[in-house]
C-alpha cells in the first residue's frame, strides 16, 4: 500500500480493521499448492463470511497465464491503489481464510481494490455460486 501503515506496539505492521477490499500476498501453501519458482500469490479479500472470524479470498494469477487457468476469472488492471504490478486474473472461487491468519500478513498488503472492482468480483461470485455478501 503506502508507507503510512499502522504499527503495533512492537513496531510491526498491522492490517487495517477493515480487511474487505485488501489485496494481500498469500502464501501458496494457504492456496493449497507449492511452486518452485515462487512462494505466494495475490489474494483479494472480498467479503467477511463469518463476522469477525473468516473471510473469503480470491486467488490471483498473472494474466499471461490465462491459457493455464480454467476457473471463471475477473481481470484486474494494476493501479497505484491496488498495488498490482501487472494485469491479474482473480478466480471467483472463494476460499475461506481465518482472520487471525490474514492478520499475520500485515507486511504483505499490496493495496486496496476500488469499489467498482470489488463489486464486480462480488457480482461474479453471486452469478457463479449464489453467494451473497454479509455486509
Amino acid at each position: 500500500m503506502n508507507s503510512s501503515k499502522a504499527e503495533g506496539p512492537d513496531g510491526s505492521p498491522m492490517l487495517p480493521d477493515e480487511l474487505v477490499g485488501l489485496i494481500i500476498d498469500v502464501p501458496d501453501k494457504w492456496w493449497g499448492f507449492e511452486a518452485a519458482d515462487r512462494t505466494e500469490h495475490p489474494g483479494a479479500c472480498v467479503r467477511e463470511a463469518i463476522p469477525g472470524r473468516e473471510y473469503d479470498m480470491l486467488k490471483g494469477v498473472g494474466a499471461e497465464n490465462r491459457d493455464y487457468y480454467h476457473a471463471t476469472e475477473v481481470l484486474v488492471v494494476p493501479s497505484e491503489a491496488n498495488g498490482l504490478s501487472k494485469n491479474t486474473l482473480f478466480s471467483v472461487k472463494p476460499r475461506p481464510m481465518r482472520r487471525h491468519k490474514l492478520r499475520n500478513l500485515a507486511g504483505k498488503v499490496r493495496g486496496r481494490l476500488s469499489d467498482n472492482v470489488l463489486d464486480r468480483l462480488r457480482r461474479e461470485m453471486i452469478r457463479q455460486f449464489g453467494i451473497r455478501r454479509t455486509q
